[in-house]
Parts: C-alpha cells; sequence; structure tokens
C-alpha cells in the first residue's frame, strides 16, 4: 500500500481477508508492521492519505530506528488514525474511556474497573509499568504521548499541546501536572479525577517541564518558562509552594534537591491554597532540600522573611520548614520591623513565626537611621509584661499573652530619628512582638525644604507609635515663600512639578492642585499622608489629599484638578487620582471628565439615539465605598451627593439628576491620562469609560483618544469616540471654537452656528498624530462578511460499543 509514499518505507501489511471496496473506502484486517510497531485489528479502512481502524491491538516494540528511540507500549481496543502523507500512526483509548466513563452508572459492580484497566495503555511494562490514558504516536521521530500518564509513584497530566518523549531509558514531557505520589498506587485503579487521589502528594509541578532518567532512578522538573515566576512546584505535607527553577528527584535516595537563584520564590499554604492569601509566608530563597521519609524541607539562601511588619533575617539564610509549614524557631536571627523601609533593628533574635502576620519572640533592639547608621535604645532589661490596653480583654478569655517590653529615655543630643525625617526625644517604650513604639515625648520634621518655623520642637504623645499627625494650611507663608503641598503648572512654560512642604518655584505659577488638612506618617510604608479632616473622620466625601512616598520619590494625588485654564475650564472639569514619579517627572491619572460642548440639543439627541442602538442604557447602584462617589462628588459637590447616600447600594442613582455638574455632553468616568512634557498634552492611555450623554447613562468602555492641550495661547482639547467602526464622533476645541464631525450627516447638520464642521482629514490627522506619537493601538475595523461555504454531507460514524 501506498507506493510512492517514501516515508512509509518499511512499513508491511498482511491482510487475513479480502480487500473490500465500498463507498466507505478500501477496507481489509490484518496486521500492520510499521518501524517497531505491530498494529492487528480485524478491519482497517484505507483511505488516500490515512488508514483508521476503530479496534485495534497494538505493541511498540523497544529500540531504535535511526536516531528516533521507541518506548515498550502495548494496548488493545484502541482506535487508530494513521495520517500516511505526514508520517504520523495517532493511537488513542481516550474516546473509548470517556464513553465507557459515560455508560459507568449502568454497568455491573466490577465490569467497569475491569473494562477500564483493559482499555488502559501500558508503557515500560519490562521495568516499572506505567498506563497511559490518552494518546500515543508513531513517527519516524520517535514515540510521543499525551494525556494521564500514571506509574505507581507518579502521575503526569497533560495541560497543553506539548507531546510526551517516550525514549527506550527516559520519557520527557513540557507543560505538564506532575505529582510524586505519597504511597504507591496501582497505575491500572480507575481515578475519578485523572490526577488527584485521597492521599497527599509528596510533589505537585504545575505546568512544569520534566525530564525522567529510568536507567538511574532521577527525574528533573522545571517550571515552564512560559510562566516566569509562578509558583509551580508545592509541598502539600509541608503547607509550601515554590518557584524554584528546578527539582531533581532521586528515587533511590528519597529526597529532592531543589536549586534556584536570589528570585526563587517560597510561599507557605497553610492558610489557604493559593499564593495570593493574605496570611501566607512569601519569601525568596536560593536552594532547598526535601528529605522524604521525614516530611522536612531545609531551605537555604533566604535573605529576610516578611511576617507582620517586619524583616526576619535567620542566621546563615537557612530555615527549616517541618509537616504543616511548621517552621522551626529561628536563633540569633535580625529583626528588621518595617518590611518597607526598615527603620528599626534588633538583633539576637529568638523568633518564632507563624504566619505572615504573626511572629512571637525577643531581641535587643536597634533603630537604623535614614544615614543607615545604627542607634541602640539603652532599655533597662528585657521583660514579658501584659500590654495596658488588652490587658482586661484578654483576662476575661481566660489568657493574656505576654510580650517582651523595653523602656528608654532619648536626649535631644541623641538625634534620634523615630522615622525618616521625624526627630523624637524624650520616653519610648517598645513592645518586641510588634512594630510600634510607645511614645512620650516631643518631635520635629527634618524635611530637606522645611523652614524653621516648621522646625520647632513639638509635644508628641502617642499609644502606639504609627503615626505623626500635624495640622497643615493649604498654604502657608514662612519668610516670604509661600509653603505648599501639591501640583503646580510654571508660568508661561506649561511644566508641570510637584510641590511637598516646599515653596513654588514662582508666586505666578498656576495651581493645579492643592492639598491641606492633618499631616499623618505612615512608617510601615514611609508614607506622608496630607487629607482634610473631614474626609480624614469619614464625614465628607470631597477635599483634596495627598501621600508623599518619602522612600519611592513619589506622590499620590486625589480630589479635584485645575489641569486647564480658565478659558477651557468652563468646557471641562477633572476630578480623581493621580500618581507622580517625581525624579522621572511621570504623571498618570484616574480621571473622571466632563465635558460641557456648546453644540445644540439636537445633536446631543441625535448621538444619544445613535449610540442606544450600539450600547443599552443602564442604571447605576453606587455603593459609598466605591471610588466613583468620591470622584462625582468633587465635580456635583459634597451636599449634593449625600442627598443620595442613604440609597447607595439599595437602588440606582440616577446621577445626571444629582447634579446640573453631571448632566453634561458627555461625562467619562474612568480614563486613564498620562502627561507628555514633550508635547505639553495630557493624553489618554486604553479604553474611555462612557459614563453619560448628557441625561442617558451607558456605562460602557468605549474605544476612542481624549487629549488636552497646554499653550501659552489657551488650551484645548480633542475628543474621538468609537463606538463601533460605523458608529463614531469627533470634537475639537480650540480657542473657545468647538469643531465636531461625526459618521452621521444628519448629526453633522444638526451642530448649527455654535460649532464649526471639522473636516474628515483634521479628524484622521488627530488618530494618525495620536498613534504615532503616543503609541495608541490600531482603532477595530468592521470585520468582513463571511463567505458562503458549500455544506458537505457528514460521514455516519461508526458505532464502536465499549
Amino acid at each position: 500500500m501506498y507506493p510512492k509514499n517514501p516515508k512509509l518505507k518499511g512499513a508491511h501489511i498482511n491482510f487475513n481477508r479480502e480487500l473490500l471496496m465500498n463507498g466507505e473506502g478500501l477496507m481489509s484486517g490484518g496486521k500492520i508492521n510499521y518501524l517497531t510497531t505491530i498494529l492487528e485489528a480485524p478491519e482497517y479502512i484505507f483511505m488516500p492519505d490515512s488508514v483508521v481502524s476503530g479496534n485495534i491491538e497494538f505493541q511498540v516494540q523497544p529500540g531504535k530506528v535511526g536516531t528516533a528511540e521507541f518506548a515498550e507500549a502495548k494496548g488493545i481496543n484502541a482506535q487508530l488514525h494513521w495520517q500516511t502523507s505526514e508520517d504520523l500512526m495517532n493511537i488513542s483509548n481516550r474516546q473509548e474511556i470517556i464513553r465507557l466513563e459515560d455508560a459507568k452508572s449502568t454497568l455491573a459492580e466490577g465490569v467497569f474497573e475491569a473494562r477500564f484497566k483493559e482499555k488502559l495503555f501500558t508503557l515500560y511494562e519490562g521495568t516499572d509499568p506505567a498506563t497511559l490514558n490518552g494518546n500515543l504516536y508513531v513517527s519516524r521521530e520517535g514515540l510521543r504521548g499525551e494525556g494521564n500518564l500514571t506509574r505507581r509513584d507518579f502521575s503526569i497530566l497533560s495541560v497543553s499541546e506539548e507531546l510526551f518523549e517516550f525514549s527506550v531509558t527516559r520519557f520527557a514531557g513540557s507543560n505538564v501536572e506532575f505529582r510524586i505520589n505519597s504511597k504507591d498506587r496501582d497505575p491500572y485503579e480507575y481515578d475519578k479525577g485523572y490526577f488527584y487521589n485521597n492521599n497527599k502528594a509528596v510533589l505537585l509541578g504545575n505546568f512544569v517541564d520534566f525530564d525522567f532518567d529510568l536507567k538511574n532512578g532521577q527525574c528533573v522538573i522545571r517550571p515552564d518558562q512560559e510562566f516566569g515566576d509562578f509558583t509551580a512546584l508545592s509541598l502539600p505535607y509541608s503547607e509550601y509552594r515554590t518557584s524554584i527553577k528546578e527539582a531533581l528527584w532521586d528515587l533511590k535516595k528519597r529526597n529532592i534537591t531543589m536549586s534556584g537563584d536570589s528570585s526563587s520564590i517560597f510561599t507557605s499554604t497553610i492558610f489557604g491554597n493559593e499564593d495570593y492569601n493574605a496570611e501566607n509566608l512569601v519569601f525568596n530563597a536560593s536552594s532547598a532540600f526535601y528529605d522524604i521519609p521525614n516530611l522536612s524541607l531545609l531551605v537555604e539562601g533566604v535573605p529576610f522573611i516578611n511576617s507582620a511588619d517586619a524583616s526576619i533575617v535567620p542566621e546563615d539564610g537557612k530555615v527549616v520548614i517541618l509537616k504543616d509549614a511548621e517552621m522551626q524557631e529561628l536563633k540569633k536571627a535580625i529583626v528588621l520591623i518595617d518590611t518597607l523601609n526598615r527603620y528599626h533593628r534588633l538583633f539576637d533574635g529568638n523568633i518564632r513565626i507563624k504566619s505572615r502576620f504573626e511572629f512571637e519572640g525577643d531581641a535587643t533592639y536597634q533603630f537604623v537611621n535614614v544615614q543607615k547608621d545604627t542607634f541602640n535604645v539603652k532599655f533597662d532589661k528585657f521583660e514579658l509584661i501584659e500590654p495596658e490596653e488588652v490587658r482586661k480583654a484578654e483576662r476575661r478569655k481566660g489568657t493574656v499573652p505576654k510580650f517582651t517590653f523595653a523602656q528608654g529615655t532619648v536626649t535631644e543630643e541623641d538625634n534620634f530619628f523615630i522615622t525618616s525625617r521625624v526627630l523624637y526625644k524624650g520616653q519610648i517604650k517598645m513592645y518586641a512582638n510588634q512594630e510600634e513604639l510607645s511614645l512620650d515625648g516631643y518631635i520635629k520634621l527634618a524635611l530637606s525644604n522645611s523652614s524653621t518655623e516648621l522646625n520647632e520642637w513639638i509635644p508628641y504623645k502617642s499609644n502606639k507609635g504609627d503615626e505623626v499627625s500635624l495640622a497643615l494650611e493649604e498654604k502657608r507663608e514662612v519668610d516670604g515663600q509661600i509653603i505648599t503641598s501639591g501640583l503646580h503648572f510654571v508660568s508661561g512654560a506649561n511644566e508641570l512639578y510637584t510641590t511637598f512642604m516646599s515653596p513654588k518655584r514662582s508666586a505666578e505659577d498656576a495651581d493645579v492642585f492643592l492639598a491641606s488638612g492633618v499631616l499623618d506618617y505612615a512608617p510601615a510604608i514611609n508614607e506622608f499622608k496630607i487629607s482634610p479632616q473631614e474626609r480624614r473622620d469619614g464625614t465628607s466625601l470631597t477635599g483634596n489629599r495627598l501621600i508623599y512616598d518619602d522612600s519611592k520619590g513619589s506622590v499620590f494625588v486625589e480630589g479635584l484638578f485645575n489641569l486647564v485654564d480658565a478659558g477651557l475650564a468652563n468646557f471641562l472639569k477633572i476630578s480623581g487620582s493621580g500618581r507622580i514619579d517625581i525624579a522621572n517627572k511621570k504623571y498618570a491619572f484616574d480621571s473622571f471628565l466632563t465635558f460641557d460642548l456648546p453644540m445644540d440639543f439636537r445633536g446631543l439627541s441625535l448621538m444619544q439615539t445613535a449610540v442606544i442602538e450600539k450600547i443599552p442604557v443602564k442604571t447605576i447602584t453606587l455603593d459609598k465605598n466605591d471610588p466613583l462617589v468620591n470622584k462625582i462628588a468633587e465635580i456635583a459637590g459634597d451636599k449634593e451627593v449625600q442627598k443620595f447616600a442613604p440609597s447607595f447600594g439599595m437602588q440606582p442613582t440616577p446621577i445626571p439628576e444629582i447634579s446640573k455638574e453631571l448632566k453634561k455632553s458627555l461625562v467619562f468616568s474612568k480614563v486613564n491620562l498620562e502627561w507628555s512634557e514633550e508635547y505639553k498634552t495630557f493624553y489618554s492611555v486604553g479604553g474611555l469609560r462612557l459614563l453619560s450623554i448628557y441625561d442617558k447613562i451607558f456605562d460602557e468602555e468605549v474605544t476612542g483618544f481624549i487629549e488636552v492641550r497646554k499653550s501659552a495661547d489657551g488650551d484645548g482639547f480633542s475628543i474621538y469616540l468609537q463606538i463601533d467602526p460605523d458608529v463614531w464622533y469627533y470634537f475639537e476645541m480650540d480657542a473657545g471654537i468647538l469643531s465636531v464631525l461625526a459618521w452621521d450627516e444628519v448629526f453633522n447638520d444638526a451642530m448649527g452656528s455654535k460649532t464649526s464642521l471639522a473636516g474628515i482629514d483634521k479628524k484622521e490627522a488627530f488618530i494618525a498624530k495620536f498613534r504615532a506619537i503616543y503609541g495608541a493601538p490600531e482603532l477595530p475595523k468592521k470585520p468582513e462578511e463571511p463567505q458562503e461555504e458549500e455544506e458537505t454531507p457528514k460521514e455516519e460514524e461508526e458505532d464502536d460499543g465499549f
């Protein structure tokens, strides 16, 4: 058969009955020898480019043909699809097993298990047999396969299109789930989960590559490169997962040696199986050794472990993890309290880490100041005490936890920083199992831009020691300069810059954003926060707040923004939040925008009608914790929004009815704006969340671009909305004149005398410019109409039974 196909050289067919030709093709039965594979079936169907059979018995002899290797394999009641033109012989039991599973409930006791066993393929029967539920592929490249591979001590499950490679003394695969069994199992036993069973695994690998050396009894397991730092390997008895680069399973020595680099992650799962569970420990390590009989994990190269607000540095970078994520007590550990900036240092620690939020033990307090110098607070002695604030409540429960306590005195001459930029003198107390210090003394800020007025010692008392609070005005004049915290435009140059407790470059510079209220400092994250008292205590939804991250040199602002000049402010209002990278001059805003376009209402009505045909009108039920509420309140006013607060979360909120400031031509609830210093523009990134058109709510992300231009001659903006490839609108405002163009000529004609027609060239030029300089993606295009295909009759499927 197939004499002209060079790929089938060496294939032999012995027929045991006559050849039969009918409407299905050329048929016969017999034995086929191909490469090292022997097939036997009562019936084959020979087609021009393939051979198929619904019931074959096969055996693959171990050996080599050229450079290709073939493992030992066999099976019965299998299906064959031999693509002779492609040199690819597919032998499958998958469909037969699925049919068997579907009929399980109808079979007598024991019948299902017996049939399931005989339908499985067997590999490496002469050594340590493994079974396969899936597909085998025979070709001149060797023996390949996919599906669920099970041996007494492991299971492997295909989760991608990558194939297993079955050689004589090794097999390998990519992108699989891999399980090392804690107890031997019968590989022919039915496992309804196809991979999991009642016994915990020693090791589980998700999306991993493996290479199994059968001769030496070793298996290398690696996370697939496609998934990067994904914690692909898990150790269920230890309740840990890891992204370590490689694991070597030694079957004879009964251990697993893991190796990686400093970026390898270990994370516990004792508080939940997901890596992101809040209480699970997460830390880096470079290597590990798992003793299977003792179920103990020695982890090495650990730089630190974060627990609560502390980084705990184990001696020699080693930790031992026992069953159920129990970590052995760390001796001579260093404790760096505050995981972000590590301001407070303790040493000679005896630490027991329980979770990401809890550790206990004792240590000597040491402080590291901003110059990286250390300061040891002179404590009389360490003792275990009952904290006053929890003593009574805990006593009622029957147990009172005790914590290490010490007290000392810090003088002005000590130059002691309680946090970055905050000097302290007075009494200091420390509870060793917490990050907080209890303080009773005086503080002053040590900011690089601070004035003498702000450098006076201020009485300060804190039971927790985790906040530094000061009252600040929006503008404070110090030595003839106005000290502010906010965003500003350089007068005439339109250069955007930030201040924090510092003067503006010029008194003439325009204020984009100003913060005032109470200054709080959070040492755990090294942040200064300025926020109005009313917003701070939850009595108001409005008010500008600013957060300055002193370690990153970044600023977060939230409130109302004056991004445009007075001439454009009547047409465009902006609220929301912004993130500023000061050093790199990067400004990004999560913006709420209202555009009051000077156009006839007829045009707005036509636009509403056209959009409704593509996007249904919606209702929105605001929740009091929704950030959109604050954005709306900044535009509409706190009182107006508070009127609707009782109905939040219970009934739809008629947003356009809250205030006339929200019943505008176009309202966007979320637009990501970034600042271009080069072009002096704010430009949108990604989609535009269209909230409403005048009094109709859509709340839908649409395709489009928004650009706000800053210029000495006056600010301007452009808007391009593409509801779908056929429905689009373009608006441009410059020098107080609105230009409009839309897909709809009726809309264009309805603009009236208040606007001018933009012209298609101007619209196309704006889109081309936006994509060229801001890197916006190509706009969606209308899909081509599908061509009709002739319907071909389906061949009758053969019922193979079970």
